[in-house]
């Protein structure tokens, strides 16, 4: 899940208040194809979209652009260089052949371009030569530097179209049949149910307190998601109204259905040119039973979420 400010560094010391505890009075305002938040809706459950889908917006897909556009300019520059080098060294070895073919003793840097004298080099003769620091001045680790960059290039390309394209782009589950919230990340299943979920607004960031029960360290873990609350904001924050509205949302779902917020389904479009998946792991049942599991072993310990 992308974190680009997670409100502090450790997610289960983070107070929170119960869901419940805020007034149900949702007043549905606008059409749903409207909503920043929403994502699908019927009588069983509600898709919550994350910031990662305004991120998207924002900030991948320009930031993939300027990558990709630097990198088709520099390798545009790498090989317009490269070919004008090869011209270049062409024309040196057969000026050198020419003129120093039947010498027998020509001056130190010409017998390096000998063994070239009797072929025509191609580009691969070229670039061993260029890269062996023997025939261009400062060319010796040039090899490095061109490696250093084309990982570098290929990283940035690689990360930035991950986000665009492949996501992650968690969602927020509210099942009313089940009475949860969950969401996953990287195949793990986090979940509370509504009436112990909790949620705090830290700098008008919102976040909902979630949990996973982390076999192999036999404890919970916390992850803190945030939600798209708000439409206006590009820096992924909301405002204290914007953060009431949703926790009402989700009230007014939870305790009085579909109906509450629509009279018909609804499901938003899916991203544009996205690879990815918005589906949950395929053990998404089991996780969320051994989780509320341990919650309920450590309930009276911390049923407060403090």
């Amino acid at each position: 899940m992308f974190k680009f400010f997670m409100g502090t560094m450790f997610p289960s010391k983070l107070k929170t208040q119960k869901i419940t505890s805020y007034p149900e009075d949702y007043n549905a305002k606008g059409l749903l194809e409207d909503s920043p938040y929403l994502l699908k809706i019927n009588s069983e459950q509600c898709q919550i979209k994350s910031t990662n889908f305004n991120y998207r917006k924002i900030a991948s897909i320009p930031l993939f652009l300027v990558v990709l556009a630097v990198f088709i300019f520099s390798a545009t520059s790498f090989i317009d260089g490269h070919n004008s080098g090869y011209g270049r060294f062409v024309f040196f070895v057969n000026a050198y052949k020419e003129q120093y073919e039947n010498t027998t003793n020509p001056p130190e840097a010409i017998e390096k371009y000998r063994p070239f004298f009797h072929k025509d080099p191609n580009l691969f003769d070229y670039l061993i030569s260029y890269y062996s620091g023997n025939f261009y001045a400062g060319t010796k680790y040039s090899i490095y530097l061109t490696i250093l960059f084309a990982f570098a290039f290929g990283y940035a390309l690689y990360i930035t179209g991950k986000s665009v394209f492949i996501g992650p782009y968690p969602i927020l589950v509210l099942d009313r049949k089940r009475n949860l919230l969950y969401t996953w990340e990287n195949k793990k299943v986090y979940v509370a149910r509504y009436e112990d979920a909790g949620y705090a607004a830290p700098s008008n960031n919102l976040f909902i307190k979630l949990f996973t029960f982390n076999t192999d360290k036999n404890r919970l873990d916390t992850i803190l998601f945030q939600p798209n609350a708000s439409v206006h904001s590009s820096l992924f924050l909301s405002e204290e109204y914007e953060n009431n509205a949703f926790i009402s949302f989700i009230n007014a779902y939870m305790q009085k259905g579909r109906e509450a917020i629509t009279d018909h389904d609804f499901e938003s479009e899916p991203l544009k040119f996205y690879f990815g998946s918005y589906e949950p792991p395929i053990d998404v049942d089991e996780q969320i039973v051994r989780t509320l599991n341990q919650l309920d072993k450590e309930k009276p310990v911390d049923a407060q979420h403090s």
